[in-house]
Formats: structure tokens, C-alpha cells, sequence
């Protein structure tokens, strides 16, 4: 299994290879255009990790009127929301977790997990921006409108764990 990664980078390696001399170079640069919105290109860059938690509780602990359990949990859309807020921050590529998000992919909900391509993930939820070059940081705050009803929550209800810091590319 650990020989596997390896093996995978030296077939891709002769793929191109045989591809780049035998596919037409008008197909070969459409293609090339189309790998980051695929997700199968590697980015590099600045970068912004926002982290989402849910809200420490203890069995037995009065809950704030209007307030229920469910509301201390970190739910599909809360991530969901992160992740369009990426897109609109102009993010170059963006990951929940390990898995890189493309346009196939679906972030759902199972019980207090997300379910995505196949793999089952618990909070923390991490979502990792790469950006352009305005810093993510910067931007992300200005295109949330969605993620504005989640300010609204976290500051509403009893406070869920959350953080957001660059990361070093």
C-alpha cells in the first residue's frame, strides 16, 4: 500500500508523457484548463484553514431558552456555507478535510459527521482555502453573505468553537 503512491506518481509520469507528444496541443491546453476546476491539479499558495467545532456541552446543562441541542452542533450547511464563501473570497481550490472539493462533489449530513466521497468525517470540521492574490483573509469577510446567519447563531446561542488562520504556503 505505501509503494502505491509512488507507483500512481510514475504512471501519471508516463501519461504525460505519451500525451504530450501525441494529443493535439489545442486539446492538451483545454485540458490543462480544466484540471483545477476537476480538482486533480496540485495548488500551492497562500492559504486559509477555517476550523468548525461544535459547542462544548455537558449532559444536564441548562440550555438557554429557545436553544436545543441541535443548535450546538455543526451541521452540513454551517461547512457548506464556509465553503461557498471560499469560492466567492476567489479561492483557486478548496478542501474539507482531505478531500478536495470539485464540482461533483457532495458535502452531506449523517446524524453529527459529514459524509463525502464515500469517507466519514467528525467535527473538527477543517476547510482549506488556497487563494489569489488578494489574501483569502481579506476577502473571505467580504462574500459571506451566507455565512452572515451563522454569525448570527454562533452569537445567539451558546458559542460553537471556531478559528480561522493563514496558512504558510
Amino acid at each position: 500500500v505505501a509503494a502505491q503512491p509512488r507507483h500512481l506518481a510514475d504512471v501519471q509520469s508516463e501519461v504525460d508523457a505519451i500525451s504530450a507528444t501525441r494529443v493535439n496541443a489545442q486539446l492538451t491546453a483545454q485540458i490543462a484548463a480544466l484540471e483545477n476546476v476537476a480538482g486533480v491539479k496540485p495548488l500551492t499558495g497562500p492559504a486559509l484553514v477555517v476550523s468548525l467545532d461544535d459547542a462544548p456541552y455537558t449532559t444536564g446543562t441548562t440550555l438557554p431558552e429557545g436553544v436545543v441541542p441541535d443548535d450546538l452542533v455543526v451541521h452540513q450547511q454551517d461547512v457548506q456555507a464556509v465553503v461557498n464563501a471560499m469560492w466567492r473570497g476567489n479561492a483557486t481550490g478548496v478542501m474539507v478535510m482531505d478531500q478536495r472539493i470539485a464540482s461533483t462533489t457532495a458535502i452531506r449530513c449523517v446524524g453529527n459527521t459529514l459524509l463525502m466521497q464515500g469517507r466519514v468525517y467528525s467535527p473538527p470540521f477543517t476547510v482549506t482555502a488556497v487563494g489569489a492574490a488578494m489574501p483569502l483573509a481579506c476577502r473571505v469577510p467580504m462574500h459571506c453573505r451566507q455565512l452572515s446567519w451563522i454569525w448570527w447563531r454562533w452569537r445567539n446561542s451558546p458559542p460553537r468553537r471556531t478559528s480561522c488562520r493563514p496558512l504558510a504556503s
